[in-house]
């Protein structure tokens, strides 16, 4: 057997193979003694029938196609070891010579050959350069401000809200449940319409400027207005369009909230107000701290990937692309929804998920490779393989903010 590799651009790789006549009579031999050994023939023990009965009962064309099969396996292996190749994906095969004479008549090594093209990406070549230029600063965590601490306990006690039916129109801070239809140049959206959509006057929850126009209706009350939709808003097949909506308010309730006293605290186990409000101080506090080395690491790792030199395969992508994708799946049953009813509720497809995805995983990649190459360029000394990532990461940071040294 002899190959030979040519380098093409995304670390795809063609591989030719040349096999000889002598070999490709060892490998036909190969699929003979296999058929063989699993075959009843009438008036044999399996796997006793004598050879030319095998070929008489299975065929020369089925025995030869085995043969390539077999050939293909095991010499696409032998060509990867040899050139020291690690693919990362399945290989697309063209055979180029397949020889006409029947495989068993070969008599020497040229009489007759099979030579085939492997297409294969293959891991990529990865390097980090000037990654002395990656530098970052550290910046102390902020303490928890009042208004803060102030909104986790409103949010608590909107936990425990009770909900006052009331006969007077809507206002701030009611919770009201509304139905909805909205159109484009005279044209309903499915998207823009929901029958029964409960909210919180005031959150803006819904696009900015819609619940003031619920504000001051009453229940069973509709009304027609126009709004904007924002030009960065999500979904950007109505970005920066004017949109008229339809409102109808079904139902009125005021949010009575409880006082935040020891009767209210109890029920979260705290004997009193003060031992919750610093149990609540000091979880924001770990928060912070938390966010605030998140978004060091975030900015070192925006360095890192400018610095990454890679020829990166589209198959790494496409199969990162892939596995975001069924996490999403599996969180989404997980949760106890079917994955089509997901994809009505949020009117997409799976390819336009996919498409969200991309850019994400492009990036996942890109850094994971970075990653890997910090490690294998430094020579670090990961104790578990799983976290390579973190282990690396945390020692680019030390790095960045000279404290390692």
């Amino acid at each position: 057997m002899k190959s030979s590799v040519i380098n093409k651009a995304q670390s795809l790789r063609i591989i030719t193979v040349k096999v000889n006549g002598m070999e490709l009579k060892d490998f036909y031999h190969r699929a003979l003694h296999k058929v063989q050994s699993s075959l009843s023939v009438k008036g044999f023990r399996k796997g006793r029938a004598p050879e030319d009965l095998v070929v008489k009962e299975v065929g020369e064309k089925t025995l030869e196609a085995e043969a390539l099969d077999i050939l293909l396996s095991d010499t696409y292996f032998l060509a990867l070891k040899e050139h020291d190749l690690r693919p990362i994906a399945h290989p697309e095969i063209d055979l180029k010579v397949v020889p006409q004479t029947g495989f068993s008549q070969i008599k020497n090594e040229d009489e007759a050959v099979v030579v085939y093209e492997a297409k294969v990406s293959v891991m990529p070549e990865v390097s980090v350069k000037n990654i002395d230029r990656i530098k970052a600063k550290r910046v102390p965590a902020t303490a928890p401000t009042e208004d803060e601490i102030n909104k986790v306990i409103d949010h608590l006690r909107r936990q425990k809200a009770l909900f006052k039916e009331v006969e007077r129109p809507a206002q701030l801070s009611d919770w009201v449940d509304i139905g909805y239809e909205g159109s484009i140049d005279h044209v309903k959206k499915d998207q823009l319409a929901n029958k029964n959509h409960p909210l919180i006057l005031g959150e803006n929850s819904l696009i900015p400027g819609f619940e003031a126009e619920v504000v001051g209706l009453n229940k069973g009350e509709s009304k027609t207005f126009t709004i904007t939709f924002p030009t960065d808003y999500h979904a950007q097949d109505v970005a920066g369009k004017k949109a008229e909506f339809t409102v109808i308010i079904h139902e009125v309730k005021e949010v009575v909230l409880p006082e935040f006293d020891a009767t209210f605290t109890k029920d979260f186990g705290y004997d009193e107000p003060t031992k919750m409000t610093e149990a609540i101080t000091k979880n924001l506090a770990q928060e912070k701290i938390e966010e605030a080395e998140q978004q060091l690491q975030s900015e070192v790792l925006g360095q890192l990937e400018k610095q990454l030199v890679a020829d990166i395969p589209e198959a790494m992508y496409d199969e990162e692309n892939r596995r975001m994708l069924t996490d999403l799946q599996q969180k989404v049953e997980s949760q106890g929804l079917k994955w089509a009813d997901y994809l009505t509720s949020v009117k997409h497809s799976e390819e336009q998920i996919l498409k969200d995805l991309r850019p994400q995983a492009e990036k996942n990649v890109r850094l994971g490779l970075a990653l890997g190459a910090i490690v294998k360029e430094n020579k670090l000394p990961i104790k578990d393989e799983k976290k390579l990532a973190y282990e690396a990461l945390d020692w680019l940071v030390k790095k960045a903010t000279g404290e390692s040294k």
